[in-house]
């Protein structure tokens, strides 16, 4: 099955129109759409959290907030699409993975949960008891009402922008040149990844998990290469760092942090921002996985075929 991700610039225009830079490509990406969902059936639209959340932060002027909010739903709803959860619920399930590898709990890789047909799946993952009959128009309204809540989704954008200063920072004073500054980064991570309980519910000692963590935080590779989503952040780290001399704005930020599931376990990512591709290509040249990227759904579209058919 080929999984397409279609950044949130990309769902704006379908929804409330393509800007005139497109000339005549709205009408053929409106045609592209069609083909996509008539004629493939072996291929998937997937969206994630933040392209609900954005979705929901749109307004209409004069209009009620959540008529913008339905216009988006129809939308969704016309795709079908799969969903997955935020990257670090997947980095989590990752995690998991490895640590019961390293602890001889399982003796093979389970799949990780990423593509799910219905948000109830998503909101389970996440830690979030789903609601009888909660689906995307549900969200869609709820968020769209409840400024609040997506205050939650404007902080993370805050902190990924103060991450990427301080990784900005450190390259300037040479500390991310330094081993053991890299090995305490990379400790802290994983420790925030690795499960409280094992595959039968019960809590891991703490003994097993500092010497899963010692264990994996000298040989990095060992989780790297059973886990896409983190090798993609890891990746994507130094690359967000060093991303030109713009001032980045928390938008740019966010456009890579939710890019990194789509990255590391799509077929195709489709995006309107030119820096959110660059990015893109730039991590994917790291990580060496096989993604389109394109600025337009037909461009994705004409190179998957053409890859097919090689």
């Amino acid at each position: 099955m080929t999984k397409i991700y279609l950044d949130h610039n990309i769902v704006h225009y379908f929804v409330r129109g393509f800007p005139k830079s497109y000339a005549k490509g709205g009408p053929a990406e409106q045609a592209a759409l069609v083909i996509a969902l008539k004629k493939h059936p072996a291929l998937r639209f997937v969206i994630s959290a933040w392209n609900v959340i954005e979705s929901a932060s749109e307004r209409l002027p004069a209009a009620p907030a959540t008529e913008l909010a339905d216009r988006y739903a129809d939308f969704y709803e016309r795709l079908t699409p799969l969903q997955i959860p935020a990257h670090d619920v997947i980095e989590r399930e990752e995690m998991k993975r490895c640590t019961y590898l390293e602890l001889g709990l399982i003796s093979t890789a389970t799949e990780v949960p990423v593509f799910n047909e219905h948000l109830s799946q998503i909101l389970a993952l996440s830690g979030i008891e789903p609601l009888l009959g909660y689906d995307i128009r549900n969200d869609l309204r709820y968020l769209a009402r409840k400024p609040e809540r997506r205050e939650v989704f404007q902080e993370a954008k805050r902190t990924t922008l103060r991450a990427r200063a301080e990784l900005l920072k450190a390259r300037e004073q040479g500390r991310d040149r330094d081993p053991q500054n890299r090995r305490r980064i990379l400790r802290a991570w994983f420790a925030r990844l690795i499960p409280l309980r094992g595959p039968d519910n019960r809590v891991l000692s703490a003994a097993d998990r500092e010497r899963v963590l010692d264990c994996l935080t000298e040989s990095p590779e060992r989780v790297f290469d059973k886990s896409p989503a983190i090798r993609t952040e890891n990746a994507l780290t130094d690359i967000r760092a060093n991303m030109g001399a713009r001032k980045p704005r928390p938008q740019d930020a966010m456009d890579l942090m939710h890019a990194i599931v789509p990255l590391a376990y799509c077929d195709a990512f489709v995006s309107n921002d030119g820096n959110v591709r660059e990015g893109a290509k730039r991590t994917l040249g790291e990580t060496r996985r096989p993604v389109i990227v394109a600025a337009r759904l037909s461009e994705a579209l004409d190179q998957l075929r053409s890859h097919a058919a090689a």
